[in-house]
């Protein structure tokens, strides 16, 4: 029997039984449990039994080799096709992609704020893009900063756009990465940029760490040590100033400074110079401070020692009391202690003063020696005076390892009477010649004997000053006194001047007390009378004219008497005198005046004449005004 393919059964193999892409023959498929590329088996003599024979013409050629792929209907794929356009046109999620790759600053000092850098998002995809959130995050996500933000919020379109601007602020030197992080809707994860920049910024180091100066003598200076500032840093760095501070900072001197208000560029370099000279014994430190606008700035520690011997004297002073002259006092001892850091050579030991020669230096092992530290010498010391009086002297020691020269200081008083008085000038002030003004002087014995007064005088005034009374007694116990009464009676004006000179037995003799005082002239009245006529020109008979005044003066230092002013003269009746403010005063004070009314009516033609006299006290005649006036 012959194998048909066309027997094959309805329903099994079709397009959907083909792999895409299939080129096998349509409607003819190999059988599921026959391989598709095996021959049907060949036919036998009895399997022609019981079937027709096939027409030729109706017969086909079974398949030789592999069989034929079916193909997909071209209808289907137009349809894929449209279908996958319209996807893409019409139904893709949205895709945001920006103007950059990454965000490559410029390297920027630390701290300062950089040139920014804008770019754009864009939606590539069809379907609206929503910005959701702008994010910088990574380890140095705090050196940049978003400064323009058009996006977040935004709804984009298909193609269309948004801005953003960042700027760089690095906060540390170097390299510095972050990144910005754009959210939205499109799918898959964040949109991600990279941020990176670098950092400049100086650093100040030192070629030394400290600077220590040793052992230096007191008031001396050291070798100047130079301590060099380097800039290590990669950006150019300013030095503001430099000091030197700390509690020895006065013992450290510049010696020299070029690194103050220079700026060192990267790798650049400047020097100063420093020195040591203590102003006293001890360990002295401060510090070198440096201001710049560099991140730190190093201090570089000063330290040196000062060493100078010192002497300590104990006691500093010795009071010998009183004794009488002739006498002397036991020796009192005076210690000497090296107190210092370094030995003390004592080369003399001296008493100073005026009265040095009532001391004596009676033991001294202290001359000439070296003292090392913590080494003590003594000195002993006496009071034997030959003159009464209070006598000061100092014992002093040479050394000249020693800044100042230290002393003792030796009082002692060989019972001397001492003279005091309560002022050593006197001014009477101003007097009226021929008046009197008084003064009194307390004269004491502030000493520890009597006090003999030998003589009292004045000298110069021209008598002008005199003692009152008998003055004081010859002599003044300790701690007695007397009154000297004083008086100035002057007879001429003008300044004066003289002398008290006190005699005595006491130190200082003699004392002088110097007395002034000036006379003034006496007081003498003085007139002035103005007008010295009035005329009232001419006046029809019986006319009266007006109230014309005469001014009353007193010009001179004391009161001005005044008399009653009359109208004299063969025609006084045509004058009348007025009441006014002269009326009724008998005196004007220095410098004050007053006025007298005067007023005309003529009695017959022709000319008038009179005189009004005014009398006073202050000599002479009475003071006369011409009275002139006309009739008609």
């Amino acid at each position: 029997m012959d194998y048909d393919p066309s027997d094959k059964k309805p329903g099994r193999g079709g397009l959907m039984d083909l792999p895409l892409g299939s080129d096998a023959p349509r409607g003819k498929q190999p059988s599921p449990d026959r391989p598709a590329d095996k021959a049907p088996p060949p036919r036998r003599p009895g399997d022609l039994a019981g079937h027709a024979t096939t027409p030729r013409h109706q017969r086909r050629r079974a398949p030789s080799g592999r069989p034929r792929r079916r193909l997909w209907p071209l209808w289907l794929v137009v349809a894929l096709v449209a279908a996958g356009a319209a996807y893409w046109f019409f139904l893709r999620p949205p895709e945001a992609e920006a103007s950059v790759t990454m965000l490559d600053f410029e390297a920027v000092r630390v701290g300062r704020e950089g040139e920014e850098i804008a770019f754009e998002i864009t939606n590539r995809g069809r379907r609206p893009l929503i910005v959701e959130g702008i994010r910088i995050g990574g380890m140095a996500e705090q050196d940049f900063a978003v400064v323009g933000d058009e996006c977040t919020g935004a709804s984009l379109g298909a193609e269309q756009h948004c801005g953003l601007r960042v700027v760089f602020t690095p906060q540390e030197a170097g390299s510095r990465a972050a990144g910005i992080e754009v959210t939205s809707n499109a799918p898959g994860e964040p949109l991600g940029i990279p941020l990176a920049g670098t950092g400049l910024a100086p650093s100040l180091t030192t070629d030394v760490d400290k600077v220590a100066f040793g052992r230096i003598a007191v008031g001396k200076a050291s070798g100047a040590t130079v301590v060099s500032l380097i800039n290590t840093g990669s950006a150019p760095m300013a030095i503001a100033r430099m000091s030197i501070e700390g509690s020895g900072e006065s013992s450290f001197i510049w010696v020299a400074n070029a690194c103050s208000g220079e700026t060192l560029e990267a790798g650049g370099s400047c020097a100063v110079r420093i020195a040591f000279q203590p102003r006293s014994t001890g360990d002295f430190r401060s510090e070198l401070r440096i201001w710049s606008d560099a991140p730190e700035d190093p201090r570089v520690p000063l330290s040196g020692l000062g060493v100078a011997p010192g002497l300590f004297l104990r006691p500093s002073e010795i009071d010998f009391g009183e004794l009488r002259p002739g006498e002397q006092t036991s020796a009192q001892s005076v210690r000497m202690e090296n107190t210092g850091n370094a030995p003390l050579v004592i080369s003399r030991i001296e008493l100073t003063g005026d009265g040095r020669s009532s001391f004596e230096i009676v033991s001294d092992s202290c001359d000439g020696k070296t003292l090392e530290g913590d080494v003590t010498c003594t000195v002993e010391v006496l009071y034997k005076p030959t003159s009464p009086a209070r006598h000061r002297a100092a014992m002093r020691v040479r050394a000249p390892g020693l800044r100042r020269t230290p002393e003792v200081a030796l009082t002692g008083e060989a019972l001397a009477p001492r003279i005091a008085v309560s002022e050593t000038e006197v001014d009477f002030g101003q007097v009226v010649q021929y008046g009197t003004n008084e003064r009194s002087v307390k004269v004491t014995n502030s000493g520890s004997a009597t006090l003999e007064l030998d003589a009292t005088d004045l000298e110069g005034g021209g008598g002008a000053f005199g003692i009152r009374g008998q003055g004081c007694p010859g002599e003044l116990p300790p701690g007695g006194g007397c009154d000297l009464e004083l008086r100035f009676s002057p007879s001429r004006v003008g300044a004066t001047e003289s002398r008290l000179v006190i005699r005595h037995n006491a130190a200082g003799s003699p004392l002088i007390i110097d007395l002034t005082g000036v006379a003034g002239a006496l007081p003498k009245a003085a007139v002035s009378v103005e007008p010295g006529e009035i005329r009232f020109g001419a006046l029809a008979i019986g006319e009266r004219s007006d109230i014309l005044t005469v001014k009353v003066r007193s010009t001179g230092n004391a009161r001005l008497s005044l008399g009653g002013a009359e109208i004299s003269g063969s025609e006084k009746a045509d004058f009348r005198i007025v009441p006014a403010s002269c009326q009724g005063l008998d005196s004007l004070l220095p410098d004050s005046n007053c006025t007298i009314g005067i007023r005309f009516r003529p009695q017959a033609t022709g000319g008038r004449r009179a005189r009004l006299v005014i009398p006073h006290g202050a000599g002479g005649p009475p003071v006369e005004v011409e009275l002139i006036g006309e009739g008609y």
